[in-house]
Parts: structure tokens; sequence; C-alpha cells
């Protein structure tokens, strides 16, 4: 049974004729942020890197773009350079930076590549729909104050964040994929963080780092997303102690983030049967 939407989203006035272009890598993220858009009631497109984001703009045009800033072959940065570079004074595409990144400086990275806006993983359609719908300077506006009012999460911190979970309930099916995803497909992109590591490529190991943390932010699995972010860090430094006590603690921590997930999964499904 599809999903009921909430009334503040199936008033909205959308504008048909143009599209949001969603350029992200990780699948899980971008299925998300897709299914989010289209149930707001936006067209969406899709782009896996720069360069695909950079064909797109040329051939048309889109209400706003979603960049992921850590994309491999060209980032978002790069690539919002690109566009700004070829649409001169003559058009400006309003481009929203989405990264699991949280510090002031990262939204000035943004800022300096010529981002309009910034949010920050997992997406919430609320943000969305705000950021949309309002003028970009006000959206910023609210989404900065937002950002700056989160605490940072506390040690023995739980395995998921319910708030997140509740959130991606409104949409049972999209939660059966994503949940899906995570369990099936992340531990291949573990042991390729850990080959990275093993082989120094820590430009890599960054890019795979920084994905697997979106993938758990995406999903609330908050100690999961805690180790990601450290071992991103550690391969931006090029740092090697303590790697292997780190990834074992990832991989132990996306088993039981698995779990819980599934269980998460089992409970919907017998709430459904009953």
């Amino acid at each position: 049974m599809q999903a009921s939407r909430p009334a503040s989203v199936t008033n909205r006035d959308v504008p048909a004729q143009q599209p949001i272009l969603v350029a992200e890598d990780n699948p899980i993220a971008r299925k998300l942020a897709v299914r989010q858009l289209e149930r707001l009631g936006y067209k969406v497109d899709q782009a896996a890197d720069g360069h695909e984001v950079v064909e797109a703009l040329k051939r048309a045009n889109y209400a706003a773009v979603l960049m992921d800033c850590e994309m491999p072959e060209m980032d978002g940065y790069q690539a919002t350079r690109e566009i700004r570079r070829m649409e001169g004074a003559a058009r400006h595409t309003r481009i929203i930076a989405v990264t699991a990144h949280e510090a002031p400086s990262e939204r000035e990275k943004c800022q300096t590549a010529g981002m309009d806006e910034f949010a920050t993983k997992p997406l919430k359609p609320e943000v969305l729909a705000r950021m949309l719908e309002q003028p970009p300077a006000a959206a910023a506006q609210q989404q900065a104050a937002q950002d700056a009012s989160g605490a940072p999460s506390a040690d023995g911190e739980p395995t998921l964040d319910r708030e997140v979970i509740a959130e991606l309930r409104d949409d049972q099916e999209l939660l059966d994929d994503l949940i899906d995803m995570f369990v099936k497909k992340l531990p291949a992109r573990i042991a390729q963080l850990a080959d990275e590591f093993t082989h120094g490529d820590f430009k890599a190991a960054a890019m795979s780092a920084h994905s697997l943390k979106g993938s758990a932010a995406n999903l609330g699995a908050k100690r999961m997303r805690s180790i990601c972010a450290t071992l991103d860090m550690m391969a931006r430094n090029g740092a090697v102690e303590n790697v292997a006590s780190l990834l074992a603690d990832l991989r132990a921590e996306h088993r039981q983030a698995s779990l819980t997930l599934m269980a998460e999964r089992s409970a919907s499904t017998e709430d459904v049967a009953i």
C-alpha cells in the first residue's frame, strides 16, 4: 500500500516545468533524496558524479541541484566551479550543497566554490521542502540556525536514531529498500575501505569513509557514522595508527546496526499483518 502524504505536501503548488537534479554517488543517499523529492511533488533527474552534472546542465535547465560534495571523478566543489564558469552572468542555477560534514569550515568551503545553500545528511523532507520553497537566502539562514543548535552526540549513544527511522517509516517501501542496501552492500564497501588503508591510498580511503558515513547517517546509524567520521579524518591526515582497531569496530557496528534495522523491518511487517 502506498504511503499517504502529509496534507502540507499534497497541497503544495509545485513548479512542474523544471525538475530537480540529484547529484549523489552513494546509492542509498541518492534513492532517499529522489524518493523524498518525488513525494514532495517534484520531477527528478539523477547524476552519479560531477561530470554527469555538468553535462546535464548543458542539456537542460533545473530548478535546483542537490549537489553531494564528495563524489568520484569530479566532486561537487569542482562541478560547481565549472557550472559557474559555464553559466557566467547569463544564468545562475541554484545549487544546494549536501554533505555529512557539519563543521563551519565546510559551509565556507561550499560557499567559496559557488554553492548557494548547505544541507547536512541525513536530508529531511521538511528541510528540503523549506529550502526549495523559500528564497535561497532565507533557506540558508534557517538551515544554519538548525545546524548551530544541534549538540554533539554523547558517548554511549544508541545504535540507531529512532527519529530518523520514524521519519522514514512514512514510506515503508523506501525504508525496506534502504535497509536491504545497507545490510547487503556495505560489507563490500567496508572491505574496500580496509584495502585502501592497507595500500596507503588515503584519498580513496577518505572518499570511501565519507560515503559510508553518509549511508550510516541516512539510516540513523549514529555510532557507525561516528566511526566513519574518525576514519575519514584519519585518511585525510594520512594517519594509520589504530586503523585496524577502528575497522574492526566499524564491521562490528555495521553488524549490530544491520540486526537492529532488520528487527525494525520485521516489526513493521508484523504491524501490517496484524
